[in-house]
Formats: C-alpha cells, sequence, structure tokens
C-alpha cells in the first residue's frame, strides 16, 4: 500500500493556530479541515518556540 504525505504551507499552518489560539476547539477544527488533531497541537506547540538558538 503506497501512502503519500500531505505537505501543507505555512499559511496554512499559522491560520490553523490562529484559529486554536481563538477558542476553537481542536478537534472540530481537525475535522473541518482535514487533518489529525495531534498535529494541529504540534503546530501550535511548534509557533511559540524561537526559530533559532543562538
Amino acid at each position: 500500500m503506497n501512502t503519500t504525505r500531505r505537505s501543507f504551507t505555512p499559511e496554512f499552518k499559522a491560520q490553523a493556530v490562529e484559529f486554536v489560539r481563538a477558542g476553537k476547539p481542536v478537534t472540530k477544527l481537525a475535522k473541518e479541515l482535514d487533518v489529525d488533531s495531534g498535529l494541529l497541537y504540534k503546530w501550535a506547540r511548534d509557533s511559540h518556540q524561537p526559530c533559532e538558538a543562538r
């Protein structure tokens, strides 16, 4: 069985994180966007970290 990984643009991820921060339930948003809820949590967590450690 071949599976293809989907890729998401930084803009898509940022918009999804904004919805989460605005209080939209992650499970509902994940269904609407057709992504796994764990992925939304990861994007939200990653968006708080600095881009580069110096």
